[in-house]
Parts: structure tokens; C-alpha cells; sequence
């Protein structure tokens, strides 16, 4: 399985707790934009050449055009993911300020989440899972766009506030 692709027929993809085993260890370079929360163990990996190391609870995302490579992972490495097209974060997108790109750009691994927080954005996976299931829904897309448009505004200012918070508690 690889979870960064699209079949023809999907414009999204969403997965719950799932365990990568066996990942594809080859350089790739990214066709959609991709959101993983680690919920389980830990990994290495590259993304545009800069090494990252993830652990549970946190928010890694991956974008159009990026070269990817994962380089280890441990056995009980999980992750909850969210694929989706470019098509789709232009159109989610169009009013975002051009620092919102530069931030997941410069940002694109969120420090560790606080338990409560993780437990919250495990529920906006769920929900998302729960849409990407009901594949006959009238307004499966627009309700997806909705959810993502809410959640990378959340990300961002989540993730922005904690990387303040560090900056700031660091400069003494």
C-alpha cells in the first residue's frame, strides 16, 4: 500500500491506525499532498533532502513536488493519514495568506501534540474516515473540503503557536 497515491477514481484518500510494515524505501517525489499523524512508534525519513525523525503524536505534512524517502521505521510503526489532490488544496486554499504555504513548506513536522490535543485531532481523522466510507454520499467532496479547509486552519495555528511557544521559551 502506498498511502501518498491516488487511484484515478479518488480526488481523496483517508486511513486509520494503519501500520507500516514494509514501506517502499525508494526516492519518490510527490504527486498529492499528504497530512500523517504518528500514532504508534517511530521513523526516519527525508523529505526535499532534510532528515526528519517522527514520534507518536506528531502532525508530519508532505507536499506536491517534494522528494520523499523513508529511511527506517520501527515494528510498531502507525500512522493516521489524509491524501488528497492539488486540485483540492488550491481550491481550499484560494484566500489563505502566501505565509500559510511557507510555514508547512519551512514547518512541515509539528512538534509533539499534548495528549488531549492528539485525542482531538484523532477525532477529526475519525470523522474524515467515517465521510471516506460513504462513498454513495451526495456531498461527500464538499463535506471533505470543508473538514480539510477546517483542519489545516487548525494545524496552522496550532503548530504555529507551538513553535512561537518553543522560539520564544529559547531566546533568553
Amino acid at each position: 500500500m502506498n498511502l501518498f497515491q491516488l487511484s484515478d477514481q479518488e480526488s481523496f484518500a483517508v486511513g486509520i491506525d494503519v501500520p507500516i510494515s514494509a514501506p517502499s524505501f525508494a526516492l519518490q517525489k510527490l504527486e498529492n499532498f499528504t497530512i500523517l499523524f504518528i500514532c504508534k512508534g517511530n521513523a526516519r525519513l527525508e523529505a526535499d533532502f532534510q532528515r526528519y525523525d517522527l514520534q507518536p503524536r506528531q502532525v508530519m505534512k508532505l507536499l506536491p513536488n517534494q522528494f520523499f524517502q523513508c529511511i527506517e521505521v520501527s515494528t510498531d510503526f502507525r500512522v493516521s493519514y489524509i491524501t488528497f489532490t492539488p486540485a483540492i488544496m488550491q481550491e481550499i486554499t484560494v484566500r489563505f495568506d502566501l505565509s500559510f504555504f511557507a510555514f508547512l513548506k519551512q514547518y512541515p513536522l509539528s512538534p509533539p501534540l499534548t495528549a488531549d490535543k492528539a485525542e482531538k485531532h484523532q477525532h477529526m481523522l475519525q470523522a474524515t474516515y467515517d465521510l471516506y466510507l460513504v462513498r454513495t454520499h451526495t456531498f461527500r467532496l464538499p463535506i471533505f473540503k470543508n473538514f480539510l479547509q477546517n483542519s489545516l486552519m487548525e494545524i496552522y495555528d496550532k503548530t504555529k503557536a507551538l513553535f512561537l511557544h518553543r522560539n520564544a521559551t529559547n531566546t533568553n
